[in-house]
């Protein structure tokens, strides 16, 4: 038996961009948010709502029903010249019993509580890529100038987006937290984990976490879905543990990868896949769009991204790992991508 609750804040926004879908009869779960400086993201992230739930309603996948939210808000673009450049992200969980799906695109968010906060998608971001290659830690990504550069969203034209999954068993008295940017740019894990810990009733709670977003000058809409589990599984043999992109770490206070990066980005060998390839560069070969603080819409040449991939490679050459190093690196990354904005945008 599950419970959930749904809270959502316009923030200090003039339009509330997000959107959000709760069915508990079907067990569908779904939070998207428009995204901000093109078009129409309100529209966008309510019809990815809507197409998602009448395509899960008809039988089809969860990850198939974000492609076709995806390829819905294309062909709107294409025959309604007033929706042109509206995207949205957006993360959906998906219930069959005590078994969930997860499926995602962008930056919004779902998060595991088991008596710990354990992070279940990994955002499509720039900083997302300075991570991974070992040039930026954690706690650096919060005051990150460019931490709100998206790779890939739904509704994107000229990019062939890919849609990630998890998926595992939702126990008694485990919860699931899918929210947008809103809420966990105002709100660190460390609060959620104490909110969550005093907190027993789900409504409090949920209204409680997006308060505090907006208690902490919360700019951008804030949406939260919470969704709690009353009962074990009957067979323990099928619970399933999903995959944990990072936990609370109690002690320090703060988020830590599941796998700790100890060496820095090496060069792509002939074995990669091109599917390791587009996942390595996400966060730079990214041709439609890139998007600073959400507000500004980059269109990449091709020769611009010859740059930037040269420009990442000497990265992974580098033969210090040294934390001064990889920063030195990092800057020269942004400054090439503040560069490029510049030529586009004179």
């Amino acid at each position: 038996m599950l419970s959930s609750f749904v809270s959502t804040h316009i923030g200090q926004r003039k339009i509330n961009e997000d959107s959000y879908l709760v069915d508990e009869q079907l067990g569908l779960y779904v939070v998207a948010d428009g995204v901000g400086g093109l078009d129409k993201g309100e529209v966008a992230s309510r019809l990815a709502c809507e197409v998602i739930h009448d395509s899960v309603k008809s039988g089809n996948s969860i990850k198939k029903s974000l492609m076709a939210a995806h390829n819905f808000l294309i062909t709107e673009k294409k025959y309604n010249r007033s929706k042109q450049g509206m995207a949205t992200t957006v993360a959906a969980v998906m219930f069959t019993g005590n078994q969930y799906k997860v499926a995602w695109v962008g930056d919004t968010r779902v998060y595991l509580w088991d008596e710990n906060i354990k992070l279940l998608t990994k955002d499509d971001s720039y900083v997302e890529l300075l991570i991974e290659s070992g040039h930026l830690s954690l706690q650096e990504v919060e005051t990150h100038p460019d931490r709100h550069i998206i790779s890939q969203a739904l509704g994107i034209e000229r990019k062939k987006i890919e849609v990630h999954c998890n998926h595992g068993t939702l126990e008694k008295n485990q919860m699931l937290l899918i929210c947008s940017d809103g809420l966990y740019d105002m709100v660190p894990e460390e609060t959620i984990f104490s909110k969550i810990k005093r907190t027993k009733d789900l409504q409090k709670l949920t209204e409680n976490l997006v308060q505090s977003a907006v208690n902490n000058d919360g700019k951008d809409n804030i949406t939260l879905i919470t969704i709690l589990s009353h009962e074990n599984s009957e067979n323990s043999d099928s619970v399933t543990q999903p995959n944990v992109v990072r936990h609370l770490n109690n002690l320090t206070g703060h988020m830590q990868n599941e796998e700790v990066l100890t060496e820095p980005m090496t060069e792509l060998s002939n074995e990669d896949t091109e599917k390791t390839k587009k996942d390595k560069f996400a966060g730079v070969t990214v041709s439609d769009p890139q998007l600073i603080n959400q507000t500004k819409y980059h269109d990449l040449s091709e020769k611009d991204m010859e740059l930037l991939e040269t420009l990442s490679r000497r990265a992974k050459n580098e033969n210090s790992p040294t934390k001064s190093g990889n920063h030195i690196i990092a800057v020269i990354i942004v400054s090439a991508i503040a560069l490029v904005s510049l030529l586009l945008f004179r």
